[in-house]
């Protein structure tokens, strides 16, 4: 068991740095003005925040990977294997309002405390994050899971699928990150 959830923390330290690299490049966030003083309008790998990446790394290998490895381990213990739409869609509604809300609620806790802020002030993020992004979720992840849960079984597939969906997901949350307030509510 310790060398897949070392597996699991690696693979998401990956997947979240992509992530969250993926939303520098696609944002204006790191673009430095031109030579007129306009904003540059050129993705350039230079322009990252090795420390922002490096963050999401960090949480993807010590929050993220342990916590979604026992998740899956325990959905897939409580529902098995899911040959129907309907039990799919349970197991991903059951995943989506039983894990999601506390993991959203660590992750952007954690986040500030890398950023160097307070237990309160990662608290409070986590307050007004939370809503905007919990109802964003619900108009992915249920969809994703489900899918994920009818047509791919533990192990390879579903983790490569599951990597897919996650660097789009991160991207979004590494946009939303930083921003006060959320969009889609809350703070």
């Amino acid at each position: 068991m310790p060398r897949n959830i070392f597996t699991a923390g690696a693979t998401s330290g990956v997947i979240l740095s992509i992530g969250d690299a993926l939303c520098q490049l696609g944002t204006n966030d790191q673009r430095k003005p031109g030579a007129d003083g306009k904003q540059a309008q050129r993705w350039d790998v230079r322009d990252l925040s090795l420390e922002r990446s490096a963050r999401y790394a960090i949480t993807g290998m010590t929050l993220h990977g342990p916590y979604f490895h026992f998740i899956f381990a325990w959905l897939d213990k409580k529902f098995g294997s899911t040959r129907t739409l309907k039990m799919a869609a349970t197991k991903a509604l059951v995943g989506q309002f039983s894990v999601f809300p506390p993991y959203l609620g660590l992750f952007f806790f954690y986040q500030a405390l890398l950023e160097g802020k307070t237990a309160r002030e990662g608290a409070q993020r986590a307050v007004d994050k939370f809503p905007g992004v919990f109802v964003t979720g619900l108009m992915f992840w249920p969809a994703a899971n489900t899918l994920n849960f009818l047509l791919l079984g533990p192990g390879l597939p579903r983790v490569a699928y599951s990597a897919g969906m996650s660097v789009g997901w991160v991207a979004y949350l590494s946009w939303v990150n930083p921003r006060c307030p959320p969009p889609g509510g809350g703070g």
